[in-house]
């Protein structure tokens, strides 16, 4: 008998009498057959093969061992491996590209001081900005007219909020 007969259940031995539609086998027989391969083959070891179909063997004489399958996250993350969630996708930079095209616009739209203003308090320190306070104490300028000066540029840059 075959091998994966003697794995994959016969549904049709399981429920006597009941008609079971193809379609639904069909799925059943493919979730099956997906089961078999994760539970299985996945976790086999994998050799090289010659084209005689015996082993391939090393300058040693030790069978040569394909990557396996199932890789832990772990190994891979020693391995620095680079996750498709991580890359950025076309469509994810277009659109960073259009919304810092429009930034730059609105920022052009200010004077020489608002842009001094806007630039300390949110592009300063490696992007981190600075405080209302910190830039009262850099400027001299009070720390309620900074406040106003900016809400009004905010609303300057940002008609719709």
């Amino acid at each position: 008998m075959e091998k994966w007969k003697t794995r994959r259940p016969n549904y049709s031995e399981l429920y006597p009498g009941v008609v079971i539609p193809g379609e639904v086998l069909q799925f059943l027989k493919q979730s099956d057959r997906r089961m078999e391969y994760l539970e299985y083959e996945i976790k086999r070891d994998r050799h090289a093969r010659c084209k005689d179909g015996k082993r391939a063997k090393d300058s040693n004489g030790q069978p040569v061992a394909l990557p396996e399958l199932e890789v832990s996250l772990e190994k891979l993350m020693e391995e620095d491996w680079k996750f498709p969630a991580n890359a950025i996708s076309p469509e994810d930079e277009a659109i960073a590209r259009i919304e810092l095209d429009e930034v730059n616009r609105r920022l052009s739209l200010l004077c020489q001081r608002e842009r001094e203003l806007i630039g300390a308090l949110f592009f300063s320190h490696g992007g981190k900005g600075m405080s209302d306070r910190e830039y009262e104490k850099q400027s001299g300028i009070p720390r309620k007219t900074i406040a106003y000066r900016k809400a009004k540029i905010l609303a300057k840059l940002n008609p719709d909020f």
